[in-house]
């Protein structure tokens, strides 16, 4: 079989060296060429990327009108009905590409990774598709381009191995550094948040911060999390319903992917951090079992906890660090993501702002999106309303060198008006 890619190399070996994995499957990257070629989609692709076209919207349109799916993947179906633990509701199709998770490139949250439903085949094939197709989204040539590795744009079409996993039913997920990325100092940073680690990885969302002291990691930070990402049994959810899960009721407040829903956080575990101090030891020895096996600490993981288990769930190289500056708020307002000086007129963001719009201008967001990968390297930096340095969106505006800022009040900020922040202090021309 061919290369299975970064994300399932990654957790073979994780799971050889003794560190506690979820149940896997890892599929090569030829299932992916074979079904481009049985669906005679290369040229469709190559065509799009030439004219400077949505090649994923291209792909789909071609499919629309016939699509066939390779005979190896019905097997894989099969394959998962007899491996995976009896019972479960949904399993996660997730992208393992042989240029993600490396040394230099991260491609952190560009690819897709998608739920289906485990007594569903249709789902599982809808799933593959998404993933398959995903490195040719706008926002991943765009990358590829701006970090000048455009010969890697060939190579995307039989490169995008597979990891597909049983859903895991998270109460709690986050993401350590063996190094601090921000500040450069060797020791353990860890951030968690309730429920599904997507509320973190994408929408930047931080309960609770820990730092690795006196051989444990201590609590350092807590904040106010009133909504989390849970696994559920039904695909799909209307908002109100109630579920009891580990003691505790959950009322759903809406949908954001079939098994995973919005739900409220109890009131009286407003206050309480969401790693305990059981799940915070467990951690601290995955990560040395990590240490060890890595031999150095150029290494930063994800990990979440079920039924009171912590697992691994990905491990990859540190892209980019920084050094010898706080990660803290500097000034009582602006909080660095990426810390760094830059100076302009803002502009607020939107969808279809062009290269020349944006020009050594500050964007003002409410969210870092994909979207603004095509203008980095024109941008002067980023203010954004909500973020951390852990989201996947922060991990790309470090490789690429983009300085961010996190300010609360976003919204007192004019087009046009000039910032200028220099250590992590500001001065608003009037």
């Amino acid at each position: 079989m061919s290369n299975i890619g970064g994300k399932a190399n990654s957790m073979v070996e994780l799971h050889n060296a003794g560190i506690k994995v979820p149940p896997y499957l890892a599929i090569g990257s030829d299932l992916q060429a074979t079904f481009i070629r049985e669906n005679n989609l290369l040229g469709v692709i190559e065509s799009a990327i030439s004219k400077g076209d949505n090649a994923y919207l291209a792909a789909i349109k071609s499919l629309q009108v016939r699509c066939v799916m390779p005979e190896e993947a019905k097997q894989l179906w099969n394959n998962i009905q007899s491996e995976f633990p009896q019972g479960g509701c949904a399993g996660i199709v997730r992208s393992s590409a042989a240029c993600e998770d490396g040394a230099e490139l991260s491609f952190a949250g560009m690819f897709e990774s998608l739920p289906f439903n485990l007594n569903d085949s249709k789902t599982f094939f809808k799933a593959l598709i998404s993933v398959w197709l995903s490195p040719f989204k706008p926002h991943v040539i765009s990358y590829l381009t701006l970090s000048k590795q455009n010969q890697l744009i060939n190579s995307l079409a039989s490169s995008m191995g597979l990891l597909i996993q049983p859903m895991m039913n998270a109460m709690s997920a986050g993401v350590g550094f063996a190094t601090n990325p921000l500040t450069g100092e060797a020791k353990l940073a860890v951030k968690a948040v309730r429920g599904n680690g997507e509320a973190l990885n994408t929408f930047g969302i931080c309960q609770s911060e820990y730092q690795e002291r006196d051989s444990q990691l201590e609590l350092v930070n807590i904040e106010l999390q009133k909504v989390m990402l849970m696994r559920t049994n039904e695909a799909k959810l209307s908002s109100g319903h109630v579920m009891v899960d580990a003691g505790q009721s959950w009322v759903t407040t809406g949908y954001y992917q079939p098994h995973l829903h919005k739900v409220r956080v109890p009131k009286k575990l407003y206050t309480e951090p969401c790693l305990s101090q059981s799940h915070r030891a467990q951690l601290y020895e995955q990560f040395h079992n990590m240490l060890k096996f890595y031999g150095d600490r150029n290494f930063e993981f994800e990990w979440l906890v079920d039924d009171n288990e912590l697992f691994i769930v990905q491990a990859r190289p540190i892209t980019a660090l920084q050094d010898g500056q706080s990660a803290q708020t500097q000034n009582g307002e602006l909080i660095p993501i990426v810390h760094g000086d830059f100076s302009g007129e803002v502009v607020e963001w939107r969808a279809g702002l062009t290269r020349e719009q944006v020009q050594n201008k500050i964007i003002v967001t409410y969210q870092m999106n994909y979207d603004l990968i095509a203008v980095l390297d024109d941008v002067a930096g980023i203010i954004t309303q909500i973020g951390d340095s852990h989201a996947h969106a922060a991990i790309i505006c470090r490789e690429l060198g983009v300085s961010v800022y996190k300010y609360a009040q976003c919204n007192k900020l004019i087009n046009g008006q000039t910032l200028s922040i220099k250590g992590g202090s500001w001065d608003v021309a009037a």
